[in-house]
């Protein structure tokens, strides 16, 4: 298995590779995957300090 990643900000972009291992190799010539994603950013939140409310 490998995989390759790279984040810059808010963007995420990654690839990974999984060979197979098993007696079934021959007949599967392994797996891709891609990832692409975008981390959104919460809005400020206010906190109430106050235990009883």
């Amino acid at each position: 298995m490998g995989m390759v990643g790279l984040s810059y900000e808010q963007f995420t972009l990654g690839y990974s590779y999984d060979a197979g291992t098993s007696q079934l190799a021959g007949y599967n010539g392994g797996s891709h995957e891609i990832l692409i994603g975008l981390r959104l950013k919460k809005k400020n939140q206010e906190v109430c300090i106050n235990k009883f409310w």
